[in-house]
């Protein structure tokens, strides 16, 4: 019982180190003027807000707000309180996207937007919550994808 509750107490501790990491990674960008470096027209540091969803998707902030503590309470209730013992692949895919969920959640409540920075082919651009929640994604679905292969 005791290593258990020390793993959960892990999952949580890296779920807000991540959060933390993404917004120190955007605090440097904002302080530095980094544009154009280091590989202009294939991966650049920039800075762009995004006040929409995905892809700048327009959405009122209320309703992405209310989506993300949503989905971050499922995910919540999924690593810790969940009565179905989850995999530790699913534990920490999903500590990733709960992270970068938090870290870009924490952009939207201060300054009513999302601070991407980093720029790949003059079109896409993320930042690391996104990269958090995009690996973390892939991640889950491959560990539900094994399982049920499992089973079959």
């Amino acid at each position: 019982m005791r290593s258990e509750i020390q793993n959960k107490i892990c999952l949580a501790l890296a779920a807000a180190a991540i959060a933390a990491a993404d917004q120190l990674s955007k605090a440097y960008i904002r302080s530095h003027v980094l544009n154009n470096w280091p590989w202009p027209g294939i991966f650049e540091f920039t800075e762009h807000r995004n006040h929409g969803l995905i892809a700048n998707l327009p959405v009122p902030l209320y309703m992405i707000v209310f989506v993300m503590l949503a989905v971050m309470a499922l995910i919540i209730h999924s690593i810790f309180f969940s009565k179905n013992k989850p995999t530790p692949d699913e534990d920490w895919s999903l500590v990733l996207v709960l992270g970068g969920a938090a870290g870009n959640l924490i952009d939207r409540l201060r300054l009513g937007y999302v601070q991407d920075w980093g720029m790949f082919f003059g079109t896409s651009i993320i930042n690391l919550a996104d990269v958090s929640i995009a690996i973390g994604l892939a991640w889950y679905a491959s560990t539900l994808w094994k399982r049920k292969a499992i089973k079959n």
